[in-house]
């Protein structure tokens, strides 16, 4: 199932600037879709515009899945780490 992330239309000529004293253009769809095999959620929307009301829109998409071996970690003051071992919640010292 695709999940339709951002839903976009373009104009269908884009050879010749746009005039405004020609009629409007015709804008056909072109939606953003996920394609990832694992589900993701949305963690971030960023939409930006400048003076001709061209928009621009970041998406930061997040994963939540289990840590392996190798992973990489790091806290939120600097402090890095390599996942080397993984242990049953029974066994987890903390």
């Amino acid at each position: 199932m695709l999940q339709v992330l951002v839903n976009k239309s373009m104009p269908t000529v884009t050879l010749n600037p746009i005039n405004p004293l020609q009629a409007q253009p015709e804008y056909r769809e072109v939606p953003l879709l996920y394609k990832g095999p694992v589900p993701s959620y949305v963690e971030k929307v960023m939409v930006s515009s400048n003076a001709e009301d061209s928009f621009l829109i970041k998406l930061l998409l997040r994963q939540t899945r289990r840590p392996e071996i190798g992973d990489k970690f790091s806290s939120r003051h600097g402090q890095k780490g390599v996942t080397g071992r993984a242990y049953l919640d029974i066994l987890a010292l903390f």
